[in-house]
């Protein structure tokens, strides 16, 4: 007698495909196991193709209204373009057309200018504007440079009355003053000025001397120029013949200094200025009424630097300009002079 046959049953499962029924732990049943694995493994990789698919439209809808965002920002900020035509009336935004005649004050100046007309249209984004001649710019503008003027007239514009004041009146209750004589002279930002003495007012001023010319003060500035002339020379005084009209050198006083270890260390301009600020300090008694102090330098930037505005685009070092402070009271009197330093003969031998 032979071994034993294993029944087979043969039949369909639930998903119809054919399945082997075999006693446990047989070959078939093995098999059958691993097909239900690769079915749950694809199950698995559907469910992650969804889930990344559902992450990228988040990131897409995050993105579309971040740029929805973007364009508000941008009308906000960048509003429409007006529509313009011919004989339009137009304001100038001097904030973004910037025109130097119209520029006087930098706090009080108007934010706009005009109206004007538009005499020309030449496109959407550019426009010819009729202007005065004497603003001497460019009459095309842009668009985005300009306000479309209101058509409806101000509410709170009117026009003023006239002053009752006649001009006669009002020069007589103008207080006059007379110049009685000119004190002392000197120059500011290039133009001359007089310091004046007013009659029956002991508060002496400084004039421009153009002011007092209108003024019909020709004879006392005649009198103030000829002042060395009519003064008759004191008793002491010794003439000094030159050949020419050059200042004649007579030292009162010589001072000098040695250079520090930390002075050594610094710029040029910064040890000229140091030196400069040092020997006024040392000879303030001599300086104190002195109408003109003449300084002869071998350093050719010097009065430039100390004379900058202070709103200028230059920048300094903190020494320099703590120094420029100090000397801020005698630079109105002050005339330098450059001279190159093998010509320093003289100061190089003292010092």
């Amino acid at each position: 007698m032979g071994p034993p046959v294993e029944a087979l049953a043969v039949g369909r499962d639930e998903g119809g495909a054919c399945a082997c029924a075999q006693r446990p732990g047989s070959q078939w049943e093995r098999h059958r196991a691993q097909k239900r694995g690769f079915e749950a493994t694809g199950v698995a990789r559907r469910g992650c193709w969804t889930a990344a698919r559902a992450a990228a439209e988040v990131v897409k809808a995050g993105a579309a209204c971040r740029n929805q965002k973007e364009q508000k920002r941008k009308k906000r900020h960048c509003p429409e373009l007006a529509v313009l035509a011919d004989d339009d009336d137009v304001f100038v935004r001097l904030k973004d057309r910037p025109m130097p005649t119209a520029a006087r004050f930098p706090k009080l100046d108007p934010a706009k200018l005009g109206p004007f007309k538009v005499s020309e249209v030449l496109s959407r984004h550019r426009v010819c504007l009729a202007l005065p001649p004497d603003l001497g710019t460019d009459t095309i503008f842009n668009v985005s440079q300009v306000n479309l003027a209101p058509a409806a007239p101000d509410p709170f514009g009117r026009p003023l009355a006239a002053s009752p004041i006649s001009q006669a009146n009002s020069a007589m209750d103008e207080p006059e003053y007379k110049v009685e004589r000119i004190i002392a002279e000197r120059k500011r930002y290039g133009h001359l000025q007089y310091q004046v003495k007013w009659k029956d007012d002991p508060r002496p001023t400084w004039e421009f001397a153009n002011n007092l010319a209108e003024g019909h003060c020709e004879d006392v500035i005649a009198k103030w120029r000829l002042r060395d002339v009519l003064t008759p020379p004191p008793a002491d005084h010794h003439w000094h013949e030159a050949a020419d009209d050059s200042l004649v050198k007579h030292p009162i006083a010589f001072i000098s200094t040695t250079t520090s270890l930390t002075k050594s260390k610094m710029a040029a301009i910064e040890l000229k200025i140091s030196g400069l600020a040092w020997a006024l300090h040392r000879l303030q008694h001599y300086l104190d009424g002195a109408i003109k102090i003449i300084v002869i330098t071998d350093h050719a930037p010097l009065p430039a630097v100390l004379r900058a505005l202070s709103h200028s685009q230059r920048h300094f070092t903190p020494r320099i300009e703590k120094l420029r402070a100090y000397l801020m009271p005698y630079l109105e009197r002050m005339e330098f002079r450059y001279k190159p330093g093998k010509l320093h003969a003289n100061v190089d031998a003292l010092s």
